[in-house]
């Protein structure tokens, strides 16, 4: 179950140990879209977010889904995008990958240079027209799920330069 949004901080309060709080796709929707500021924006994210998340679970039936930034908040700004980070045992990526190229358009890229066509950088690419940023946490590599759980439970600062090491927020895991 989702705890109340702090009406202070209009954060989500973190877990002591850091770990998301778990929900389903329905009290998402109750929560962050229809109980939300912005609801018209919010809409267009969890749409493009449900299909996202089917399109993830066929390819990774066992993948959680942890769920951050602006769009679980009540921030005044609308939410921008949807951060997910999936979390699959990196055997299973590697599978995957190898196996079915379009698995990789659900993946955010950085940095990305290219040769064709005419244009040879792209700054970020993100999936669903930039209403997904997408990340993949390898769920056997605890080092690294720690980092992710630190990092993400981490507040940004107002200015939207860096993040507050005085305040902490919690963040969601979906599953299948």
């Amino acid at each position: 179950m989702i705890p109340a949004v702090d009406p202070d901080t209009r954060l989500l309060p973190a877990n002591a140990d850091k770990s998301p709080h778990l929900a389903t796709m329905d009290e998402v929707y109750r929560i962050f879209v229809a109980g939300a500021p912005n609801r018209d924006r919010r809409e267009l994210i969890f749409g493009a977010f449900r299909i996202y998340a089917q399109l993830l679970w066929t390819h990774f039936p066992d993948a959680r889904l942890w769920l951050n930034g602006g769009f679980v908040t009540y921030k005044d700004a609308e939410p921008h995008d949807l951060d997910v980070a999936f979390l699959v045992d990196s055997t299973d990526l590697a599978r995957v990958f190898q196996a079915e190229s379009d698995a990789l358009s659900l993946l955010t890229f950085q940095g990305v240079s290219s040769q064709q066509p005419a244009f040879s950088h792209i700054g970020r690419l993100q999936p669903f027209g930039g209403l997904i940023d997408s990340f993949f946490v390898p769920s056997d590599i605890p080092q690294v799920v720690n980092t992710w759980k630190d990092r993400w439970s981490m507040a940004s600062n107002p200015a939207g330069d860096g993040y507050r090491n005085d305040l902490f927020k919690g963040y969601l895991e979906v599953g299948a």
